[in-house]
């Protein structure tokens, strides 16, 4: 998060929504606003600290001990174990 100031929503056309209506900035995929940002109702924004390719999202799976995971679950901690650094 690079504000102190936030919006918290629950998916991503309530945030488009905010968006349109020029409650602030955001990050959304490139498929869900492409539309917005050929008509020029959306502009892309690239700070300057942020690499031309995009920017890493950490994520890390936590689980409980006692608690085993299933198939799916095994399988997704796999592929993040896979891609840390």
């Amino acid at each position: 998060m690079l504000g102190s100031q936030t919006w918290r929503v629950s998916d991503t056309d309530l945030k488009l929504g905010l968006l349109r209506a020029g409650a602030g900035w955001g990050s959304l995929p490139l498929d869900l606003v492409a539309d917005d940002l050929a008509s020029g109702t959306l502009v892309q924004l690239r700070p300057e600290p942020w690499p031309t390719d995009g920017h890493a999202l950490p994520l890390h799976a936590v689980t409980r001990h006692e608690v085993t995971l299933g198939r799916a679950g095994q399988w997704f901690r796999e592929r993040l174990a896979l891609t840390a650094s």
